[in-house]
């Protein structure tokens, strides 16, 4: 699982992820005040950052030809292009990317959990057995 990173939070509505999830996705018309909107980007840039990096090396772990991994692969690259894009000029830009981030942190985490369950699958029992664990896999 991807790690929390605190000191994110600007001055304003300071919500949990999931909660600017749903604000940014979940409502036809997203309005938060400029102030909020600064907050929930920073928040999303510093997960997305250390989710891509996640999901990037457990997807390299996978075999070559697997789809699993080369979806993930890409998402990872779409969600990097993104955060390079940036906000553009204007209020409305500024929501649009910040909900393209939001989707983007949805689409990694369908993946890491898909990642976790491939791995398990793919490990050798054997490895599990040498050194005693309970699975071979990272969940």
């Amino acid at each position: 699982m991807v790690p929390v990173f605190p000191g994110t939070a600007v001055t304003g509505r300071s919500l949990s992820l999931v909660r600017i999830l749903e604000e940014l996705i979940d409502k036809d018309d997203p309005k938060p005040t400029h102030v909020e909107l600064r907050a929930w980007t920073a928040q999303l840039t510093i997960y997305l950052t250390g989710v891509i990096r996640v999901v990037r090396e457990d997807a390299l772990k996978l075999v070559l030809d697997d789809p699993v991994r080369d979806a993930a692969l890409a998402t990872t690259d779409e969600a990097g292009h993104r955060l390079r894009v940036g906000p553009g000029n204007g209020y409305v830009s500024a929501i649009a990317y910040a909900m393209s981030l939001a989707s983007a942190v949805k689409s990694l985490q369908e993946h890491e959990k898909r990642l976790c369950e491939e791995s398990s699958a793919q490990a050798p029992a054997h490895e599990a057995a040498l050194d005693g664990r309970a699975h071979a896999g990272p969940c």
